[in-house]
């Protein structure tokens, strides 16, 4: 190959080169610094690389000012390669140019060099978010880590809390599965936590009512509680199977539920339990649910003993009263002499003072015969509307008195009942009497008698069975809503009705409640405070003696 043929080959392959190549002489001051250097010559992919042009002859610091204070690194190292002649590799960072380069110079003869380079911006940039990636990862998984630790830490404390808690208390998922069971609970059921943890509640827990029999899934606090929105506590819990559906159904309704019910031991032994049951919420969404519930053994022990000391008072009472009462109406009916205004005005109040205590007396004797179990419902044939009826035509004086307006409605095909007639006069007497009692003058009472078949809707409730019912309505003070729940409860009155009127025992609607739920049948109401109340009965038209 002769010099003009190894020319042409040289300058082929500067010029074809991927790489950007420049030829450029190194500009160094009196203190032998490298200030400056000269493009002598450039290769056709510099100007692509680098988007500089018409770079041969100039000086760098002309096409890039203030180069120097930004990339001091490549002065540095083309200085060193000048005038040493020792090769380097190194990257830079053009800011100027946004750009990153990978340069590798070495030199041809002393204070020149040539500087082959490549365009790694976008290996830069992959690499940057790759480190940037690593990072965030690194603070990702350490936060991870503060969190499980944290969680740890909290779970830890909620396990020291459920082991410490006295009440068994029991957790679910948003299938009614068990997710957590107490010592507690594990300590009143008589199973072990491993052997029940992921089974449906409804599946392992059974639960009876005070009549032995076992209550249906639909009946169960769990469930009765989940059908209107709020948190549930009752006093007893059992259950049956449900599938997952179902209970993804009730889930989202609650409220407060009354009643007795069994808890069944693996042992097959029970005891009665109170129970508070409440969902647990996740953004507006129920997650799973958790119930408390405790053995109310000793609890129902002592109430049975306060109960028969009042059965036993109320009974020595009577003898008192009565005498009081036999001695009062024979004073008041001249028996013992004429009496004057005064003294006929103090023996009046002494007789209507004994009457409320007789009254008093005869309620808590209810309360206490129904508690204990001694009440024996005797049934037979009775004409309802004529109970009702009389009823009715005891109270008509005090009705006259207030100047209410009572109207009556009794459908024509109510039949003859098997129902024991005192019981029945005892919840008339008591819904009707408040009526009377919470309504003003002028004010109007209605009440309504007539049947309904299995089946057939009674202000949105379903009857179960052919049923006789009542409704008594009344424009009266009505009942605070805040008070709803607890309206039939023992010794309860409502705020505004014991502001309307101080005498009054709160033993009333409770006595109702305790002989309905005995007759099988419901009672219930719809009120608004000053707008009145209205009160449900339903008894089934054929009940068994209890």
């Amino acid at each position: 190959m002769n010099a003009w043929d190894a020319e042409e080959l040289h300058k082929s392959l500067f010029d074809n080169s991927p790489d950007g190549i420049m030829y450029c002489r190194m500009i160094f001051d009196a203190r032998a610094r490298p200030v400056d250097f000269t493009y002598l010559a450039v290769n056709k992919n510099f100007e692509r690389l680098t988007g500089l042009k018409d770079v041969v002859g100039k000086n760098v610091t002309q096409l890039i000012p203030g180069i120097i204070a930004s990339n001091p690194t490549l002065f540095e190292a083309c200085g060193r390669v000048s005038s040493t002649g020792v090769s380097e590799d190194f990257e830079m960072h053009i800011e100027s140019l946004e750009r990153w380069f990978f340069v590798r110079a070495y030199s041809p003869n002393k204070n020149f060099f040539v500087a082959v380079f490549q365009n790694i911006t976008e290996h830069k940039l992959i690499e940057k978010k790759a480190e940037d990636a690593k990072i965030a990862a690194r603070n990702v998984f350490e936060d991870l880590q503060a969190e499980k630790q944290e969680l740890a830490h909290v779970r830890a404390h909620v396990e020291a809390i459920l082991a410490s808690i006295g009440d068994g208390v029991i957790t679910l998922d948003f299938s009614g599965r068990i997710t957590r069971m107490n010592q507690a609970a594990q300590a009143l059921l008589g199973l072990e936590g491993k052997d029940v943890i992921g089974k449906l509640l409804f599946d392992i827990f059974p639960i009876e009512n005070e009549k032995g029999e076992l209550v249906a899934t639909i009946d169960r606090p769990m469930s009765v509680a989940l059908s209107a929105g709020t948190s549930t506590t009752t006093s007893t819990t059992t259950t049956t199977t449900t599938t997952d559906e179902a209970w993804r159904r009730d889930l989202p309704r609650m409220k407060t539920i009354h009643g007795g019910f069994y808890y069944i031991r693996s042992d097959k032994t029970k005891f009665p339990v109170a129970i508070t049951v409440t969902p647990v919420m996740l953004e507006n969404t129920v997650v799973g649910a958790v119930e408390i519930f405790r053995d109310i053994t000793k609890e129902q022990g002592i109430d049975k003993v306060k109960t028969e000391f009042v059965s036993l008072a109320s009974h020595q009472l009577l003898g008192p009263i009565t005498t009081i009462k036999w001695h009062a109406e024979m004073l008041l009916s001249g028996d013992a002499g004429p009496l004057n205004e005064q003294q006929r005005r103090f023996f009046e109040k002494i007789y209507e003072s004994n009457q409320q205590m007789a009254g008093l007396v005869d309620a808590l004797l209810n309360v206490a015969r129904l508690e204990l179990g001694t009440l024996t419902l005797k049934l037979e044939p009775t004409d309802t509307v004529s109970v009702i009826s009389h009823v009715i035509s005891e109270q008509k004086s005090e009705i006259e008195r207030k100047n209410i307006s009572l109207a009556t409605h009794f459908a024509d095909d109510l039949p003859t009942m098997l129902i024991d007639q005192k019981l029945l006069r005892m919840v008339v007497i008591n819904i009707l009497s408040n009526a009377i009692k919470y309504t003003p003058s002028k004010g109007t009472i209605d009440c309504a008698v007539w049947r309904v078949t299995k089946g057939e809707c009674v202000d949105g409730r379903k009857m179960n069975v052919d049923s006789l019912v009542m409704k008594i309505a009344d424009t009266g003070c009505g009942i605070p809503a805040h008070q709803h729940d607890k309206i039939f409860s023992k010794l309860f009155r409502a705020d505004n009705a014991r502001a309307l009127n101080a005498v009054g025992t709160g033993l009333g609607l409770y006595v109702v409640k305790q002989i309905v739920d005995r007759f099988g049948g419901s009672v219930w109401f719809e009120s608004q405070e000053q707008k009145g109340a209205t009160f449900f009965v339903s008894i089934p038209l054929v009940m068994k003696n209890r």
